[in-house]
C-alpha cells in the first residue's frame, strides 16, 4: 500500500465516500416509503433533506476543481494531437506567465461557456493577465531587439 500514489488514494476516498453518501440517502427514501410510522417518516425525511443539502454543498465546491481538470484535459489531448509533449524539455521553453496565461484565459473561456455566475468578474482578471502577459512579452522582444543592435559580429 505503500506504493499506492496519494492522489489516488484521495480520488478512491473520494469516490467511495459519494457513493456511500448517495446510498444512505437513497435507503432513508425506501425506508421513508415503507415505514408506516409517522414520526420516523418525519426523521427519514429530515435526515435525508439535510444529506441532499450536503451533497449540494460538496457540488458546488467540487465544480470549479472538476471544470478545471476537464480543460487541462482537453489542452493536453490537443497538445498530444499536434505532436506537442508537455513534459519535454528539449521542444518548447515554458515560462510561468505562458502557463497561467493560458491557464486563466482557458478557465475564463470554460466559465463563460458553461454560463457560471463569476464569469462577468472573471474577466477583469483574465484582462490583467492578458496585458501583464503581453507587456512583459513586448519588454523580451525589445531587449532581443537590443541586444542584436549591441552585438558587435552585426
Amino acid at each position: 500500500m505503500s506504493n499506492t500514489n496519494p492522489f489516488r488514494l484521495i480520488v478512491r476516498a473520494a469516490i467511495w465516500g459519494a457513493v456511500a453518501i448517495i446510498l444512505a440517502y437513497i435507503g432513508l427514501h425506501i425506508a421513508a416509503l415503507i415505514d408506516l410510522d409517522y414520526n420516523r417518516v418525519q426523521v427519514y425525511n429530515m435526515v435525508s433533506g439535510q444529506i441532499e443539502s450536503v451533497i449540494l454543498t460538496i457540488w458546488d465546491f467540487i465544480r470549479p476543481f472538476l471544470q478545471i481538470v476537464i480543460l487541462l484535459a482537453i489542452v493536453d489531448w490537443i497538445f498530444r494531437r499536434v505532436g506537442i509533449d508537455i513534459k519535454s524539455k528539449t521542444q518548447l521553453h515554458w515560462n510561468a506567465p505562458a502557463i497561467i496565461a493560458f491557464v486563466v484565459i482557458g478557465a475564463f473561456a470554460l466559465a463563460a461557456l458553461t454560463g457560471m455566475e463569476g464569469a462577468s468578474y472573471m474577466k477583469d482578471v483574465v484582462l490583467v493577465v492578458v496585458g501583464f502577459y503581453f507587456g512583459t512579452q513586448r519588454d523580451i522582444i525589445k531587449q532581443v531587439n537590443n541586444s542584436d543592435k549591441t552585438d558587435p559580429e552585426n
